[in-house]
């Protein structure tokens, strides 16, 4: 390790950062619980909530997309909201996707464990210890540090690798269920067949459809690690969500063909949609194998997202905000953020360790390793909403500046999708929170008190003229 402070430039390709984004989302999220959700609320219908969804995604994500054609910032969405609102708007976003990374570290590290123990209980009817629990939720924290320390050449190839092997399996037992299945309607389209209509088919596409695509946004953090990016960044964007949204409904498909109309709300309880519905088709070996896919896109998707906040914490570091100016130094070799690195593995190895301990006790096994994941998972989905409106509203000056005033044009990709943003991100956080038990309220209280702490800091360091940018500036000519 040396005193470099700088990341390894354009070595990223396109189709690295369509890996990088998919293997964030997780291919197989539809397959292991997404395709729960999506039941719950559109029935037998549930194979058109991925479309509404990603309609939903692309539109409000119009501003950031077109911001990645002016910015390329290690930083993501700080470096947008920087470039619209300037360094004191832009370091409270930094703020609160600092606290989205953590919590989605700690989701993506427990995840791991939990489709583990779920799939040993079904399967086996064995319940593993605690201890056993936090020690593989440790492992997956562990790699996670690795991958991104390593190389991101190497890094990169292996997650377009392990995004391969997920597709392609899944795709494979859907194909073998569709074709077997004696079930098959093309009613599996027609949203009049959800329980609510399309109001049950929107409510779905926002709770389990829409949340799907977190994470998405991968390559905004890889940006200055990217050959031509102001170009590659956005396509790759899209090219994940197109894709994924097409593996994504031939999946639901698959689920509900296999059960049946009748049947098909017998999904909405499975701990494991695809190996419930695909298991009387495959096998108990495919059983197996999909299981050890699925905990492999999970580990990896924890390793894309610990990649992904490692590179927000180095610029952050490099504004010297928050971090000192030495977290932004880089591997002498490999250069990659690696005492970025080491602060997200402590930080994820102690959360990892407490919670688990504490929410058990408080709840017993069952309940408390459910609450593991899924309490910040909330907690991560409501960081998330925010980050990305504040990065969206930012666009509105930034592109207002550029083109020298508001036309149409600049207005229908800033302002529209903007408040289109707002609606759906209010909608879904209304849909999800209100009259929410615990332990999600105390988590969201702790999460409004981080905010407001946040805040007030930001004022203090703005008033002491203390914002350093490496981001901020005037913008170029547009042509």
């Amino acid at each position: 390790m040396s005193e470099e402070t700088s990341l390894k430039g354009k070595e990223l390709g396109l189709w690295t950062l369509v890996a990088l984004s998919m293997g964030s989302i997780y291919p197989l999220a539809f397959a292991v619980s997404n395709g729960a959700g999506a039941v719950v609320y559109a029935g037998f219908a549930a194979p058109v909530v991925p479309i509404f969804a990603a309609l939903a995604i692309l539109l409000v994500s119009v501003p950031a997309l077109m911001f990645s054609r002016h910015v390329s910032f290690a930083g993501g969405y700080y470096g947008f909201a920087e470039r619209g609102f300037g360094p004191a708007a832009g370091k409270y976003v930094a703020l609160v996707n600092l606290f989205y990374y953590i919590l989605m570290d700690v989701v993506s590290v427990v995840a791991v464990s939990y489709i583990l123990s779920t799939a040993i209980s079904e399967l086996y009817g064995y319940t593993i210890p605690l201890a056993l629990y936090i020690i593989v939720a440790l492992i997956s924290t562990f790699l996670m540090f690795l991958f991104t320390v390593l190389d991101i050449r190497i890094s990169g190839i292996s997650v377009l690798i392990i995004v391969a092997l997920q597709i392609l399996i899944v795709l494979i037992f859907s194909f073998i269920t569709i074709a077997r299945t004696p079930y098959n309607s093309i009613q599996a389209f027609n949203i009049a067949r959800a329980p609510a209509g399309i109001t049950g088919v929107m409510f779905a596409s926002v709770t389990a459809g829409f949340l799907f695509f977190t994470g998405y946004d991968a390559p905004f953090y890889f940006a200055e690690e990217t050959k031509t990016s102001e170009r590659t960044v956005w396509k790759s964007i899209i090219l994940s969500i197109v894709i994924l949204t097409v593996v994504s409904v031939i999946v639901t498909y698959a689920e509900v063909a296999a059960v049946g109309l009748s049947n098909a709300s017998s999904l909405s309880s499975d701990w494991n949609p695809a190996v419930v519905a695909f298991g009387v088709y495959v096998g108990s070996i495919g059983t197996l194998v999909f299981i050890v896919i699925a905990l492999m896109g999970q580990i990896w998707a924890g390793i894309v997202g610990g990649m992904s906040g490692a590179r927000l914490i180095y610029a952050m570091a490099r504004d010297r905000f928050v971090f000192p100016r030495s977290f932004s130094r880089t591997h002498r070799r490999y250069k990659t953020p690696v005492y970025a690195a080491i602060f997200e593995l402590a930080v994820t190895s102690v959360l990892t360790v407490v919670s688990p301990i504490v929410l058990v006790s408080i709840y017993g096994y069952s309940q408390g390793i459910f609450y593991s994941l899924f309490l910040f998972g909330a907690l991560t989905t409501f960081m998330w909403v925010l980050q990305h409106l504040i990065a969206d509203a930012s666009s509105v000056p930034f592109f207002r500046r550029l083109y020298r005033r508001l036309t149409a044009r600049v207005a229908s990709y800033t302002l529209v999708p903007t408040i289109a943003a707002a609606a759906l991100f209010i909608y879904a956080d209304l849909t999800s929170y209100i009259g929410i038990g615990e332990p999600y309220l105390a988590g969201l209280y702790v999460i409004f008190a981080l905010l407001i702490a946040s805040l007030i800091y930001i004022i203090y360091l703005h008033s002491k003229h203390r914002l350093e940018s490496m981001v901020s500036g005037s913008e170029e000519v547009a042509e």
